[in-house]
Parts: C-alpha cells; sequence; structure tokens
C-alpha cells in the first residue's frame, strides 16, 4: 500500500511539474493574457479536466509557477553569493548571474521579462525584498550611500528587466551584463574604476 502511494504521489508531482513548466513556457513566449488552460494541457499533454485536479482557475498556476520561478531565481543568487563579503561583490554578482539566464534558458529569460513588465506588483515582491536586504546591507557595511535605499532599489530593478529584455531581441550582448552590474555599483556611490573592476570579476 505504501508503494502505491508513494508512487501515486511522484506521479501527481511529476504531472504538476509539467503543469508549470508548460505554462512557464507559454507566459516566457507570448505574455500573461495569451495562455489559456487549453494550451497548458496541451503542452504538458494530459487531459484537459486533468489541470483542475492541480489547479482551480488559471489565475492560480499562473501564480503558482510565478512564485516558483522568481523564487528559484533569488535562491539561485543567494547561493552564488553566500560566500562572498563584500556587499559591492555580491550585487554585481546577483545583477550579472540575473542577465547571463538569457544564455542558458532564454525560456525563463522571457518569462523573467514578462514578470518585470507585469502591472501586478506582487510578482517580483521576492527579487526587491532581496535587492533591499543587500543593498541596505551595503549600506551598513560603509559601501553604498544611505540616500534614496527605496529609489535606487527600483532603479536596479528597472535596469535589469529592461537589459534582460534588450538581450532577448538581440540588441545587447553578454558585455552588457558587466556595464550594467558597474553603473549600478556608481549608482550606488563607487567610484566608476572600482566598479568596473568588481562587475568584472570571474563569477562565482
Amino acid at each position: 500500500m505504501a508503494t502505491v502511494t508513494g508512487r501515486r504521489e511522484t506521479k501527481r508531482t511529476a504531472t504538476r511539474a509539467r503543469l508549470l513548466q508548460a505554462a512557464r513556457e507559454l507566459i516566457g513566449e507570448g505574455g500573461f493574457d495569451a495562455v489559456t488552460i487549453a494550451d497548458v494541457t496541451d503542452r504538458a499533454e494530459v487531459g484537459f479536466g486533468t489541470f483542475y485536479g492541480y489547479f482551480e482557475t488559471k489565475d492560480a498556476i499562473v501564480r503558482a509557477v510565478i512564485v516558483e520561478a522568481i523564487e528559484h531565481l533569488a535562491e539561485a543568487n543567494d547561493a552564488l553569493t553566500a560566500q562572498l563579503d563584500d556587499p559591492a561583490e555580491v550585487m554585481a554578482v546577483a545583477i550579472r548571474h540575473s542577465l547571463g539566464i538569457v544564455h542558458d534558458d532564454p525560456v525563463f529569460a522571457g518569462f523573467i521579462v514578462q514578470v518585470g513588465l507585469s502591472a501586478d506588483d506582487e510578482l517580483w515582491n521576492a527579487l526587491r525584498q532581496r535587492m533591499t536586504r543587500d543593498v541596505k546591507r551595503g549600506v551598513q557595511a560603509g559601501r553604498f550611500s544611505p540616500e534614496r535605499v527605496a529609489v535606487v532599489v527600483h532603479m536596479i530593478g528597472g535596469s535589469v528587466f529592461a537589459v534582460l529584455r534588450a538581450k532577448l531581441r538581440g540588441e545587447l550582448g553578454r558585455t552588457a551584463d558587466a556595464h550594467t552590474a558597474a553603473s549600478v555599483l556608481v549608482l550606488l556611490g563607487l567610484p566608476e574604476e572600482e566598479a568596473a573592476e568588481i562587475a568584472n570579476r570571474r563569477l562565482p
């Protein structure tokens, strides 16, 4: 009985993951409004009725896929920077890694851009909270200017989303990652030469 139950749960977990992946891909390709439940089930290769065994509405799966994806990116940035002591390098690495996903996973990058363009402020709250945390740590360490912290956090988010979108369109290349990170560090109060040096260090 335990084996049967375990297999059933494994199958449910796998099906849910397929539905989430399908929704994420569709959002990345066409935006939130273009996604339908039928599209999701077709992409996931499951029956239309199966969808309702996991999510009540389209909005429910959209919310779930957003929370999962944003947390995944934020946690990946945290893991990359966990051993770094300099708040300026932490900021630069997080920005460069976030922009670098265009090359490793363009579908995910497209999804993140759609999140950034959404009018729902809660959609990227997890990333903004971490940016605020990292900026405040830099202020406390004497690395960043204490002025305009709240404004700067929004400017960082806007810059990252804008550059990510431009990279997806082919308007910018890999060098934009370090340039963006350096520009943010200057905005936070670092001298241009130091900001450029930190932004061009080897990623962890």
